[in-house]
């Protein structure tokens, strides 16, 4: 977690966690790579961002990156999270609710007011 909230310090942004997700995923789920495991973690950023990100994202990790794992985990507790996901969703007007749990993302989309397709992945979740 420290790695990751490092690596939107490097590259703010959702895109670039993503990436990182999209690419850790895999390596413990399929793989059964310890991701969790320093080398490991440095060998499947660097495979997405390359061997420099990943470094910085490491040495970054110890202190930037538990500063920010802090900052968050102090906001989630504030906004009453209890689990995970949890999503905080401000809409259009300016409303902001919370939701907990994936099976709340049709009452996240209604609220962001988000058309759902007639197809495709989102009726098969939704």
């Amino acid at each position: 977690m420290r790695a990751l909230c490092a690596l939107t310090i490097i590259q703010p942004g959702q895109e670039s966690l993503i990436k990182a997700l999209d690419e850790l995923y895999p390596a413990y789920w399929v793989e059964g790579k310890p991701t969790h495991e320093k080398e490991c973690l440095t060998e499947v950023l660097s495979k997405v961002f390359g061997a420099d990100t990943a470094k910085n994202v490491m040495e970054m990790a110890g202190k930037e990156g538990k500063e920010l794992l802090i900052k968050n985990t102090d906001r989630a507790l504030a906004d009453d999270a209890f689990g995970l996901p949890w999503f905080v969703a401000t809409n259009a007007k300016g409303e902001t609710e919370t939701f907990w749990g994936v099976d709340h993302l049709a009452q996240v989309t209604e609220h962001l007011g988000l058309e759902k397709p007639r197809v495709g992945g989102w009726k098969a979740l939704l």
